[in-house]
């Protein structure tokens, strides 16, 4: 073989194996350039990610206060107007017991209720007293159930207050403090 012949071989190997080790580092170089590439677009998405999760999280705790102030008005107004219709039902039942006090009915209340008071005192002596606004019915009282009955200074809305003093002991059956009593435990 002569000597170009042998040069061109060996110019070709030589070729060749220079191909193969820029096709063998341009191979590495685009490996790792790929992974520079995908670990580039990895850490913009997590920080994309940060990003909408944090905006995400404003959002939510903007619409969750704006629902809190909302709640809070709304129980505002529904305790107004529950405490609006309270007082409204309360006005009414005193407008019937007002009515209740010019019946029968409630002379009969307070002949039971006195009653009661006899049959607890039984011996002993005990002090009934009446409503101002049932001073009219006072005499006609006292005589049915045979004992003294006082009106007390101050109105307590109907019903009877009695004391009975060697026991130590203080009815209140008035109309006054059952409804005091009422509006208490009272709930819609």
């Amino acid at each position: 073989m002569e000597i170009n012949e042998k040069l061109d071989i060996f110019y070709r190997a030589t070729i060749e194996a220079a191909e193969g080790q820029s096709r063998e580092l341009l191979k590495g170089q685009e490996r790792i350039y790929r992974e520079m590439l995908e670990a580039y677009e990895k850490k913009k998405q997590e920080e994309q990610q940060t990003k909408t999760n944090a905006a995400k999280a404003g959002v939510r705790r903007e619409i969750n206060r704006a629902a809190s102030e909302q709640m809070t008005e709304i129980k505002k107004h529904f305790h107004a107007e529950q405490e609006k219709r309270r007082e409204e039902l309360f006005a009414a039942v005193e407008d019937k017991i007002r009515a209740f006090r010019g019946t029968e009915d409630y002379v009969r209340l307070l002949k039971d209720k006195i009653r009661a008071v006899q049959d607890f005192a039984g011996e002993e002596e005990f002090t009934v007293y009446l409503d101002p606004g049932d001073e009219p019915l006072r005499e006609r009282l006292a005589q049915e159930a045979g004992c003294v009955l006082a009106v007390d200074a101050k109105p307590f809305g109907g019903g009877i207050r009695a004391v009975i003093p060697t026991k130590n002991v203080l009815f209140d059956e008035s109309f006054s403090e059952k409804l005091k009593k009422e509006r208490e435990v009272f709930s819609f």
